[in-house]
């Protein structure tokens, strides 16, 4: 018997509306297993999820976590390949993964999951670096700050942003003298840099009690320059008062 076409249209339709209410169920049932941490259950439904909706970056995000959180690596490396197969930005996979790990008080699995993609795709080494650093500057890791921050300023000399992260790393592992001169390489580059400024007329006022008479009309003449400058970009009570000090 011949269908008439709006006939057609309702059974596709039903067919459709049908597909999307397994669809949120399988959702559910996901986000359900995750929360209460069954992670073999929630990759499992994570799994249907991605058969019929692909490019989704959230799925991959939180499937990767359910893999990481089950120690199964080589799955872990298979979904971040199968997103970047569907055109998943490489980006938002990671981001993803970064924010549903701080969010599920698994963070330690981000770290692990940005070293072993690093291992499974080299050359996808520097672009992981990047979050690698990022992840260690939210993890105030000094030694870990400075070793990557290096490993960006290769081929990038003048970045004033992995500069900073060098240097507050240098700080953060007790170098100040390292950090001071990783200060001054960066107002090299820019005399504007409010955060060099700061730290180096900073620097110069605590070094002034302790330091021979000789030596002090220099620290002072640093002290007042850099941050008079600071003052002048940003003026703020901290500043005021430190040259008020002077």
């Amino acid at each position: 018997m011949k269908r008439s076409p709006l006939l057609l249209f309702l059974l596709v339709a039903a067919s459709l509306l049908s597909v999307a209410a397994d669809y949120e169920v399988i959702a559910d049932k996901a986000a359900r297993f995750f929360r209460h941490r069954e992670w073999a259950s929630a990759s499992a439904m994570y799994e249907l999820m991605l058969e019929q909706a692909p490019d989704v970056a959230d799925t991959y995000s939180h499937a990767i976590i359910a893999a990481s959180m089950r120690a199964d690596t080589t799955d872990e490396m298979r979904l971040l390949g199968q997103a970047m197969q569907h055109s998943i930005p490489f980006d938002s996979v990671m981001s993803g993964v970064r924010k549903i790990a701080l969010m599920s008080g698994n963070i330690d699995t981000y770290e692990h999951f940005l070293l072993n993609a690093q291992k499974s795709h080299p050359w996808l080494e520097r672009a992981i670096d990047r979050f690698l650093l990022d992840y260690y500057c939210f993890r105030a890791d000094g030694p870990k700050m400075v070793r990557y921050s290096r490993l960006l300023l290769h081929g990038l000399p003048d970045n004033e942003a992995f500069l900073s992260t060098l240097a507050q790393g240098q700080l953060l592992e007790g170098n100040v003298d390292s950090a001071m001169t990783t200060y001054r390489n960066i107002l090299s580059l820019n005399p504007d840099n409010y955060e060099a400024l700061l730290y180096i007329g900073n620097r110069a006022c605590l070094e002034i009690p302790h330091s021979q008479p000789a030596r002090r009309d220099s620290l002072k003449r640093v002290a007042r320059t850099t941050l008079q400058h600071a003052y002048a970009i940003r003026p703020t009570p901290f500043v005021a008062d430190l040259l008020k000090n002077l």
